[in-house]
């Protein structure tokens, strides 16, 4: 504002902008409070002789539903009194003031009338609540329901988690009421799917008996559609003889001929792109491994353990010959290798392999040269030791792989960026490794390696740097978990897209853990040991991708660090 030598003032040309941040709230309020009084309402909606008074406009703005219908030229668009069909009073009164009021409880016994209303009307704020209600509350008991009503309604989300949900718990899904009464269609789905969590091919076989026995007379028709998904040979033929000739099943039942029939099929190769020999991913890689590592005082160890999170069970191995920390690890035909890492003291060359049958390490090649903090990674059967620190000067860019036949290592391209302490995991016979140290700070960067071009190439960023983590892969998706970032132990998880080249941040663990071990048992990614800042962890961690949940499930002997991990 500028003054004239008369003194009266006049008013400058430069606007003032002013926005109030509580005039939403405001108007809100007031239409709130109209709403209640019941003034100025111009429409009423009619449920069974139930009314409802409200406002055109909030409606309008509220609902897609109500939106289309005021503005187009329907019979309704002039109406005062319109009657409703397809929805119950109570959850329409729940909708109708949420629309006036944007709050609304939401309960066990109410959420799924609440979720087929406002699915109706398309008030999608509050089905997406609903279902985030519902996705909480999935269980074995009721997913295969929960998946069958998000799916008529249209909740793709909750659908998806929900039938994820029934394959990665498939074992004790078949014991539920709801299996008993699942569509042939849906149980053939699941027991072909590749993502199914099962512990041996007579789960899929026990799921079958049990839905054709609830109901033979009328499913028998479905029996040839289902048999062929079961991969016979893979059962021994006492545990067929058990559970068919010997079971519930009288001789004359269709079954008998039915298996013997697609068994016959199997063997004389009658079969299409339906591998019976195959054995299906989660009843492959069933055990985790857990070698050397750092122990309570710093103490570094040459112990192994095997951990079977199906049975949840551990057993001791036998030892390594040299107690070592940050060492790579890999499983090459059911054989497992260990190379690298320090003894506390220095960085080693020297590589192991054990074999589970004889439970026995026997030296193999060693290292071109010293790798402590070392990432271990298999890529189509080749085993890779990538970066790590050379114990005197510096970390690594060099990377080797191993060959059985000679026995040797030889060098590959170097990665971008010198790095150690990093964690490797690989997907669509790519090799990626996140984050790590470069002997002056912990990294944020990270590249993929291709074999067959032999090349690395730098790719997105994680979202903060960080040493000393594990990353394990679910489906198409990569997950690097915890980890170590100024010393500090951190709890967090990213998730990373090769598709997008971008990273997602997902639920963090319960336990904060550095020099954490991870692995994958089928649809499940485990988080083992770890320091938390304070303690070393004896706490193992299931991450659970459909509920993007994290569930301790089990307890190591002794907490430690800095261990090989591998499945």
């Amino acid at each position: 504002m500028a003054v004239t030598t008369n003194g009266s003032s006049t008013i400058s040309a430069s606007p003032f902008y002013f926005q109030s941040v509580n005039h939403p709230g405001h108007i809100l309020q007031s239409l709130q409070d109209l709403y209640h009084e019941r003034r100025f309402c111009d429409v009423t909606l009619v449920i069974n002789e139930q009314e409802f008074p409200a406002h055109r406009i909030v409606l309008a703005a509220g609902s897609p539903y109500f939106s289309a219908m005021f503005k187009n030229d329907l019979k309704e668009s002039t109406q005062t009194r319109i009657s409703l069909k397809d929805v119950d009073p109570l959850p329409l009164e729940s909708l109708i003031s949420f629309l006036y009021s944007s709050s609304l409880v939401i309960t066990e016994s109410n959420v799924q009338a609440l979720l087929h209303a406002a699915s109706l009307l398309g008030i999608m704020s509050v089905v997406e609540a609903c279902s985030d209600f519902l996705l909480a509350r999935l269980d074995p008991e009721n997913c295969l329901g929960m998946y069958q009503f998000a799916d008529i309604h249209g909740c793709s989300s909750l659908a998806e988690a929900s039938w994820k949900y029934a394959l990665e718990h498939f074992r004790e899904v078949m014991e539920s009421e709801e299996f008993l009464s699942l569509s042939s269609i849906h149980l053939q789905t699941l027991i072909q799917s590749g993502d199914i969590q099962i512990q041996t091919e007579v789960d899929i076989l026990d799921s079958v008996l049990l839905w054709y026995g609830h109901d033979r007379p009328e499913r028998v028709r479905h029996l040839p559609s289902l048999i062929q998904y079961i991969k016979l040979p893979l059962i021994s033929q006492s545990i067929l003889q058990e559970k068919v000739l010997n079971g519930v099943f009288p001789p004359n039942d269709p079954l008998h001929s039915l298996i013997a029939s697609q068994l016959n099929g199997f063997l004389s190769s009658q079969t299409t792109d339906f591998d019976p020999y195959h054995p299906r991913q989660s009843t492959r890689h069933s055990l985790i491994y857990m070698v050397g590592g750092e122990t309570f005082p710093r103490t570094t160890v040459n112990t192994v353990e095997e951990y079977d999170p199906l049975k949840n069970t551990w057993r001791e191995l036998a030892s390594v010959h040299i107690a070592r920390r940050g060492v790579g690890l890999g499983i090459i035909d059911n054989l497992i290798y260990v190379m690298g890492g320090s003894d506390g003291r220095d960085a080693l060359r020297l590589a192991e392999r054990y074999d589970p049958n004889l439970d026995k390490w026997t030296r193999v090649g060693d290292l071109n040269q010293e790798r402590s903090s070392v990432s271990g990674a298999v890529v189509n059967g080749v085993l890779y030791a990538v970066g790590g620190y050379n114990g005197y000067s510096s970390c690594l860019k060099s990377v080797e792989k191993y060959n059985p036949e000679s026995d040797s290592w030889s060098y590959v391209s170097e990665m971008n960026i010198s790095r150690s302490m990093s964690a490797t995991a690989v997907l669509n016979d790519k090799l990626y490794i996140f984050g790590g140290y470069d002997g002056a700070s912990d990294l944020s960067s990270c590249e993929v390696y291709d074999p067959l071009t032999d090349k690395w190439t730098l790719i997105a960023e994680m979202g903060s740097p960080r040493c000393m983590s594990s990353a394990g892969v679910l489906g198409e998706t990569l997950y690097v978990v915890g980890g170590c970032y100024c010393s500090r132990s951190l709890a967090m998880v990213d998730s990373y897209d090769p598709n997008t080249n971008k990273w997602t941040s997902v639920n963090r663990m319960i336990d904060a853990r550095s020099g954490v071990g991870v692995a994958v048992v089928g649809n499940k990614m485990y988080a083992l040991g770890g320091y938390t800042g304070t303690e070393y962890c004896v706490t193992v961690e299931e991450f659970s991708q459909s509920l993007n949940q994290w569930t301790v499930v089990s307890q190591m002997s002794k907490g430690r660090r800095r261990f090989g991990c591998c499945s």
